[in-house]
């Protein structure tokens, strides 16, 4: 089959404008916020230290000192928040902290500030805004060079096509960015159907 020029240009011209409105649209993208824009100041991280001091350090620590007491800090703070908001980890010790009977009996103001002081012991920078729920929703934790690899079983949804490579082996074509899936309840619990596995 022989595609008329004029046909071939329209077509060009076409792939053309759909290129450049995909470059204009991902220009104009708001960045994304991160911990390294600074989202807590160095006041609120300090109103935190007497409460981490009385409530929290029992079963915490804000270094890896090997006390046995549970780190906030370096390798188990990245293992549990890396590439989460700050949004989920005000959640997560709003909700969960002090462990036990008492989680969730401090005043929301307090929880922010713990997340202030947790965020400071991390090494991340202070800014001129304080921490509450709604400046930090979508604020990312990731380190400073990028996202880089997601830590060891961590569960991530993707999105693409599915097809054969060679013999046995299948190929993902067309994938989207990687995300962690924000966790909502407990997992759906598979059942086999008449036609296979259902959620």
């Amino acid at each position: 089959m022989i595609i008329a020029p004029r046909s071939l240009l329209s077509l060009t011209s076409a792939a053309f404008v759909i290129a450049m409105g995909t470059a204009l649209v991902t220009a104009q993208a708001p960045k994304t916020p991160t911990v390294w824009d600074g989202v807590y100041t160095d006041a609120q991280a300090e109103r935190a230290t007497a409460t981490f001091g009385s409530t929290c350090s029992r079963c915490h620590t804000l270094t890896e000192d090997g006390s046995g007491n549970r780190p906030l800090t370096g390798t188990k703070f990245w293992e549990g928040f890396t590439q989460k908001t700050v949004g989920d980890l005000l959640k997560y010790v709003s909700t969960n902290m002090p462990n036990g009977a008492q989680a969730g009996s401090l005043s929301a103001s307090t929880y922010n500030d713990l997340v202030a002081l947790i965020l400071k012991s991390n090494g991340f920078p202070a800014g001129k805004t304080e921490v509450t729920p709604e400046t930090v929703a979508n604020v990312q934790i990731i380190p400073k060079d990028g996202p880089g690899e997601l830590p060891a079983n961590t569960l991530v949804r993707i999105v693409g096509c599915l097809g054969p490579k060679a013999g046995s082996d299948w190929t993902m074509t067309n994938v989207t960015i990687r995300s962690a899936p924000r966790r909502r309840g407990p997992a759906p619990r598979m059942r086999r159907g008449r036609s296979g596995i259902a959620a």
